[in-house]
């Protein structure tokens, strides 16, 4: 599965409204449990874990794809 696809079943927004500059914060549903959601789908779907300050400091779904990338190399 990918980021943008853990994003919009989280969201429950279409792929087509996702890209690398669209803000978390930018989606109508989100809001600080559903940033929570997001981060625990995307370690438990793809097998990685993020610290506190990476979670906190993501703004875009290209800064999310960018760390994600990092963390499964």
């Amino acid at each position: 599965m990918s980021v943008e696809q853990i994003v919009s079943e989280v969201f429950e927004v279409p792929l087509t409204e996702i890209n690398d500059e669209k803000t978390l914060q930018g989606f109508e549903s989100w809001d600080s449990m559903t940033h929570m959601m997001l981060i625990t789908t995307l370690e438990d779907s793809l097998n990685i874990r993020f610290e506190g300050e990476e979670i906190i400091t993501v703004e875009t779904i290209g800064q999310l794809k960018g760390l994600v990338a990092l963390k499964s190399a």
